[in-house]
């Protein structure tokens, strides 16, 4: 009886109905999105490409004064490739580590710093979720006279799911708290309502001396975004190959989520037959050095031959790059 009191009363300390924002959108489907609006502006975040490892994310961003006309859906302004649109961002996500590892610009066309500590999606992804409580939720009305009871309904946000408003729709809501980190939103509460889909219905943001609100003005599935894929950055050689009497070495720069990558000699006057010498094992790096030595080189080449260096990733095997030069044995 003792050790069940034990462990009744280390079952009560737990949190319960625990989970996370990433728990509910690897439940979703590629194409499900969230239109977000906050002040004049609005978002739409979209799920590119799912595995199991990653989430590939889209984000297109536009003013309130461009948005599409009110007979257009929102989904169909993006399959017409967003017009008025201010920004368009893919943000590669890993699943596993919670890590942003790509973030690129389709509007610029170019990639973007992965460090940069306004990326706020990778750590609202992660953050804890508790259901909230009853007494502490938002209810209709003015609130009643000191020793009156309570009989406010609870507010619930409005879902609306692809242009139609959905009628008392079954909402959760979900409490969560911004750690103590050195971004704006650093030891802030957050509130989530969720109905069924893989988004969040509404967000308040409490800010210490001031509450910011994300609602959704649309939400649903089947997007097909007219922007290519481009998150596997190409492998590029940072130190050429270089044959020396004693070895062969390189340094390559590289995504992490290329690791580990194979290294092939490539030998030029015949078929282009690609002999495997190596592999590059690295780990939470962008730079990683190869080197062989000059003995270990001769058990795969042949003698006085010329060879050019192929590098392919072991995940994604057919992604592969060649050395701008040339080496003869």
């Amino acid at each position: 009886m003792k050790n069940l009191l034990v462990i009744l009363s280390l079952f009560f300390l737990i949190p319960l109905h625990s989970f996370s924002l990433k728990d509910k959108i690897i439940k979703g489907k590629e194409g499900d999105y969230v239109v977000i609006e906050q002040g004049k502006m609005a978002s739409c975040l979209l799920i590119r490409k799912m595995s199991l490892e990653h989430i590939l994310f889209e984000e297109i961003t536009i003013p309130s004064l461009a948005y599409p006309p009110k007979d257009l859906l929102w989904k169909e302004w993006i399959h017409q490739g967003a017009p008025g649109h201010t920004a368009w961002t893919s943000y590669l996500i890993n699943i596993k580590t919670d890590e942003l590892e790509e973030c690129y610009s389709h509007s610029e066309q170019t990639w973007f710093s992965v460090k940069d500590p306004n990326h706020f999606l990778p750590q609202l992804l992660k953050l804890p979720l508790y259901q909230s409580q009853e007494a502490d939720r938002k209810k209709i009305g003015p609130p009643p006279l000191e020793g009156e009871k309570d009989h406010r309904s609870l507010w619930h946000p409005p879902l609306i799911v692809e242009g139609q408003k959905i009628e008392k729709p079954s909402i959760t809501t979900w409490v969560t708290k911004w750690p103590s980190d050195e971004s704006l939103m650093a030891n802030s509460d957050i509130e989530m309502y969720f109905s069924s889909l893989a988004f969040p219905v509404w967000i308040e943001v409490k800010i210490p001396h001031y509450k910011v609100n994300l609602r959704s003005i649309d939400i649903g599935h089947g997007i097909k975004s007219p922007q290519p894929i481009v998150f596997k950055r190409s492998l590029q050689f940072k130190q050429l190959p270089t044959l020396s009497d004693d070895a062969l070495s390189f340094t390559i720069e590289s995504p992490s989520y290329y690791a580990p990558v194979k290294v092939f000699a490539v030998l030029v006057s015949s078929k282009r037959e690609m002999i495997e010498i190596g592999t590059i094992p690295f780990h939470h790096t962008s730079f990683a050095p190869f080197s062989l030595s000059r003995s270990s080189l001769s058990q795969f080449l042949i003698q006085g031959e010329r060879y050019q260096i192929a590098l392919k990733p072991s995940l994604y095997p057919h992604l592969i790059t060649y050395s701008p030069s040339f080496f003869d044995l």
